[in-house]
C-alpha cells in the first residue's frame, strides 16, 4: 500500500471511529483507589465492555490501592495527558481527605470527563445475621458496650460520618480503619461489629452471593428506595442538612484538550445507554448516571459546599 493510501485508509477509520481516533495507542487504563465491590470499581467493571466496543480499545483496571485515594490520584497527575490514563473515584472520598488534610495534590487539579453515577449514600451496617439488626437496637447495644466500628480512610467520608453519628449519641466509638471497603466487609464478618461503607456495596452483596450486612442508617438526605424501613441521619437529628452523598467520577492528567475529552464523553455517554450495561447496574445497586465534563464540575462543586457547610457545624 502507499504511503498516500495508508493515510486514506487512516483517515477512514477515524471517520468510523471518531472516538478511537482522539486517543492514541490500543489500551485505555482506568486507576480504581478503593478495590473490589467499591462503587468506583463496580461502575467501571459495569461499564467496561460497551466502553471496549465503543472505543475499538483495551480497558486495563488498575486498583492502587491507599488511604483516601492519594496513591491513584498521583497516579494521573503524573501520567501523559493523553487520556490513555483516566482516575476513577467518588468525590466526597477526596473532597473530604482535601479539606481535613491538605494534601499536596487536590481532585480538582485533574482533567474532569463524565460523572458516572447518581449521589451515593453512606451506610452504617452490621453484619448479616447480627441481632442489633435496626437503629434502635444498635443504639440500645451501643450504650450498653463499646462497639468498634470499621471504615474506610482515615480521613474521609466513613469517619466523618461516624463522627455526626457520634455527636448525635453523645458516644466514642473505637474504630478500626482501612483502605479498602473489601477489607471493612471482611472486618464486620470477622469481628461481628458494625461498619461504614457504601449503601450501594451492601446492597450488591446479594447480588453477588454474599450475606448482605444489614444497613441501620444512611447518609442520604432520603430512605433509599430499597430500603423504605432505615432511617437517615438527617431523620433521627431532625435536621434535613445533615446529609451528603458520594458521586463516581472520571478524571484525566491535568492539560488533556477538549477533543480528547468530548471524545471519552460521547464513548462512555453511549456505555451508559447500553441495555445490558444498565441491567447490570440495577441488579448491582449502582444508581449509574453518565453526565458529561460540565455536570461533573458542578457536581464537585456542590459537594465542595455540602462538606464545607456540614465541617462548620
Amino acid at each position: 500500500m502507499t504511503r498516500r493510501g495508508f493515510a486514506l485508509l487512516l483517515a477512514l477509520v477515524a471517520l468510523a471511529h471518531p472516538a478511537r481516533a482522539q486517543l492514541a495507542g490500543d489500551t485505555l487504563s482506568i486507576v480504581e483507589p478503593f478495590g473490589p465491590g467499591s462503587p468506583s470499581e463496580v461502575a467501571i467493571r459495569v461499564l467496561r465492555p460497551a466502553i471496549e466496543r465503543e472505543l475499538k480499545l483495551r480497558l486495563l483496571v488498575e486498583h492502587l490501592g491507599s488511604a483516601n485515594g492519594d496513591a491513584a490520584l498521583a497516579r494521573v497527575a503524573a501520567a501523559q495527558p493523553n487520556g490513555r490514563t483516566l482516575l476513577a473515584v467518588t468525590d466526597a472520598s477526596r473532597i473530604f481527605h482535601e479539606q481535613q488534610a491538605n494534601p499536596p495534590r487536590r481532585l480538582d487539579q485533574l482533567t474532569p470527563i463524565a460523572k458516572l453515577t447518581e449521589g451515593i449514600s453512606l451506610a452504617l451496617a452490621m453484619p448479616a445475621g447480627s441481632t442489633f439488626d435496626t437503629w434502635d437496637r444498635f443504639v440500645t447495644a451501643a450504650k450498653a458496650r463499646p462497639l468498634t466500628v470499621a471504615g474506610f480512610g482515615p480521613s474521609g467520608p466513613s469517619a466523618f460520618f461516624l463522627t455526626m453519628i457520634e455527636q448525635h449519641l453523645g458516644l466514642k466509638f473505637p474504630t478500626l480503619r482501612f483502605d479498602l471497603e473489601a477489607e471493612v466487609l471482611a472486618a464486620m464478618a470477622r469481628n461481628g461489629e458494625p461498619g461504614i461503607i457504601a449503601t450501594s456495596t451492601a446492597l450488591a452483596q446479594h447480588a453477588l452471593g454474599h450475606s448482605a450486612p444489614l444497613v441501620l442508617l444512611t447518609s442520604g438526605a432520603r430512605r433509599h428506595p430499597m430500603l423504605s424501613d432505615t432511617p437517615t441521619l438527617a431523620e433521627i437529628t431532625g435536621n434535613p442538612r445533615q446529609a451528603f452523598t458520594m458521586s463516581v467520577g472520571l478524571y484525566g492528567p491535568p492539560g488533556m484538550n477538549d477533543e480528547q475529552v468530548k471524545a471519552l464523553n460521547r464513548a462512555f455517554d453511549a456505555a451508559g445507554k447500553d441495555e445490558a450495561v444498565r441491567a447490570q447496574a440495577r441488579r448491582l445497586s449502582l444508581p449509574l448516571a453518565v453526565n458529561d465534563a460540565q455536570v461533573l464540575k458542578e457536581t464537585m462543586a456542590r459537594t465542595r459546599r455540602v462538606i464545607r457547610d456540614l465541617s462548620q457545624r
